[in-house]
This record gives structure tokens, sequence and C-alpha cells, in this order.
């Protein structure tokens, strides 16, 4: 159902309908353009039909102005009461996130009428203009969405948003038959594949990064028992460019479609985790060398090598390189853990093992860390 939204007052995160439009009274999920929100929805005889008084915060979530159409849809009405409430928070004036954050922890009752009655997951972002600060939530127990009720919220727990430092990125995702084995675990679900959970592990990257600019540079490599490049092309001449630059996060989600479509033919296919690796290690450095900037390479795999060369033996290749980090996620209890640790302690990091919604952002903390161990 499409309403017209109005914006209301704190309104405890209730948002009022009418009671002529056939609504039932429950847990809805918002949407406006991009933006989506959950929200309490009840219905009123003193609203006008066609349209939806929305709490403040909820219209300012979902970025509303005057005269904006607002989607429904229900969702189940059995939201838990968050008792457990982890949050990230960035100045929008430029100021010392964690100077910020600390003074905060120190008097956290002043959130209640900012916080008092949203209904939150883990991922959504929350603007306080009155305080110039932009909230991440990190972390919600229990998981998934869940109500505030301040009174009954246990712990919340503030820290300032990591920089990330300006960098090259270089994805790598592993599509044979060792990502198709079906079993990873990503919150409720079970039975999942190993490749489910990194592309929503990707995903949710592409809807947290923000480090964006016209001299970063972006490249992927798909990879079964052969490696796979995401090729550009120019857009002067049409000549295939191995990096484009990242402007937007488009070079990105163009790439993940890219790599559902090649899903069909390496379903069966042997990994060459090495040379995975070693491609990912050089296109870093090609893209060092054209910009200055150090690079990233996140590897999504699940450890397994059946064909090529040792994967450890091609991590060296990047070995004590400062201007080159690796952010390395994998799925699945059958993950091959001691390879990826291995290739980790090559090169400087630990394997995020996804098994939770809240993983996901374990994985972009390992990207944003390694972004702070690289030269300037």
């Amino acid at each position: 159902m499409d309403l017209q939204a109005l914006r209301g007052r704190n309104q405890r995160g209730i948002c009022f309908a009418s009671s002529h439009d056939s609504l039932s009274p429950g847990v809805y999920s918002l949407s406006h353009l991009a933006n989506k929100t959950l929200a309490d929805v009840r219905v009123s005889e003193r609203v006008n039909s066609g349209t939806i008084v929305l709490d403040s915060r909820v219209y300012d979530l979902l970025a509303c102005r005057d005269t904006c159409i607002v989607s429904l849809s229900p969702v189940s009405s059995n939201v838990p009461i968050v008792k457990e409430l982890g949050v990230r928070i960035e100045s929008t004036k430029g100021l010392d996130s964690t100077k910020i954050a600390d003074a905060i922890s120190q008097r956290v009752n002043d959130l209640r009428d900012d916080f008092d009655g949203l209904i939150l997951q883990s991922g959504q972002e929350l603007a306080v203009e009155r305080l110039a600060l932009r909230f991440f939530i990190t972390d919600v127990r229990p998981t998934g969405p869940s109500r505030v009720e301040w009174s009954h919220l246990e712990r919340l727990l503030i820290e300032a948003k990591p920089v990330v430092k300006p960098c090259n990125v270089v994805v790598t995702m592993e599509i044979g038959g060792a990502a198709r084995v079906e079993d990873a675990v990503l919150g409720s679900s079970t039975g999942l594949s190993r490749i489910d959970v990194f592309v929503a592990s990707l995903s949710e990257f592409i809807r947290k990064f923000d480090q964006l600019g016209n001299e970063q540079l972006f490249g992927g490599f798909a990879f079964s028992d052969e490696v796979v490049q995401f090729e550009f092309y120019d857009p002067m001449t049409g000549a295939p460019q191995e990096y484009a630059p990242l402007l937007s996060k488009s070079p990105i989600e163009a790439y993940l479609e890219w790599v559902k479509g090649l899903l069909p033919d390496h379903d069966r296919a042997p990994s060459d985790l090495g040379d995975a690796i070693s491609d990912s290690i050089e296109l870093a450095q090609r893209m060092t060398k054209e910009n200055g900037l150090p690079s990233v390479v996140m590897l999504f795999s699940s450890g397994v090598f059946s064909a090529g060369p040792n994967p450890v033996k091609s991590a060296r290749r990047g070995q004590d390189q400062e201007n080159l980090k690796l952010a390395l996620v994998t799925a699945g209890g059958g993950s091959q853990l001691d390879i990826l640790l291995a290739v980790g302690d090559i090169l400087g990091c630990r394997p995020v093992v996804v098994s939770r919604p809240e993983d996901t952002d374990r994985f972009f903390d390992a990207f944003t860390q390694g972004t702070k161990r690289l030269n300037p």
C-alpha cells in the first residue's frame, strides 16, 4: 500500500494511518526511494484517508520530504525487545568522533528520546541533527529487527566509527564446487551455500562502504579451477580495462551481478585458490603503481584448493608489502581454516567466519582495520 507521508512528532516510534484505508495495525516495512525502515503502524479515525503520520525520526530515516509517498508492507508482528545495542558514531561536523563517543558513553540517558520506540536492526543508520551525529547500528540483541524500549535496554555500547583511509579495492570471490557446499548458516537461515553467504557479505559491504573518490580504483576476480577477471571498458574508446575509478558504488555492484551470472557454469569446478591470490596481489600492485594509493584485497574463500599452486606460497608474493593488505571472509563448517589462517598470517589479517548477520559487520571491521595499517 502506498500512502502520503506527513511528519509527526516523536511518537515513541508509532506511525498513524487512517482507519478508513483497510490497514491492520502491526509492524510494517516502510520504504521511500532507496530508504527502508521498520515501524509500528496504528490506525486512527483522526488521520485522513490515503495518508500516514510518521514518527519524526521514522520520517527522517526515510529521508522524506513534503508530499512524499511511502510504501508499506506488513511483516511479522513478533518483534522482540532490544536487550543489548551497539552503535558507532560519526560527527557530521568533522569533530573527533572518539572524544564524542567517550563523552556520550558517560551520559547515555541523553539518547533516550532519539532511540526509544524505534525498531532497529544491524547495519541501520540514524542521524541525530541536534547532536550533529550519525549513528551506525552495529549489534542488536536479540539478533534481527528489535524494538527499543529504553527501560528494558540492559546495555548500550558506543564506539567511534573507524576512519577508512582512501585505498584501491580488489574483490576476489570463489564460485566453484567448494563454494556450493550447503553447510553455511546466516542468522536463523541454515543449509545455505557458502556462496550465498559470500554474496550477502559483499552486499552488506557495498551498502556500508562510503570511501569513494576519483583517484581510487576497483578491480575484481572470480575463481574456480580458473581465475576470471572482471573487465571494464573505456567509455571513450571501448577498449577493455582491468580496473575502474570508484566514483560510486556501481562498479562493485556490477561486479556482484557479474559473479551471479557466472555461477551456473562453475558449480562443480575445482578451486584454484593459489592463482586467485597471485592474480589479486599482482592487480593490487598495478593499481598502487597507477595512482600511488595503497590497495586492499577482499578475498571470499572456503580455503579449499584442489587445483593450481599452494595458496600459502602464492601469498608470500604480497609479504612485507606495506601498501597491500588482505580482508578475508569464509563461511561453512567445513571451511579449511588452517589454509586461510596461514594465508592471513602472511598478509596480516585473520579470516572472518560469517555465520551471523552481525558477522558482516566484523568483515567490514576487518576491511577498515586493514586500511588503518596501510601507509598514508
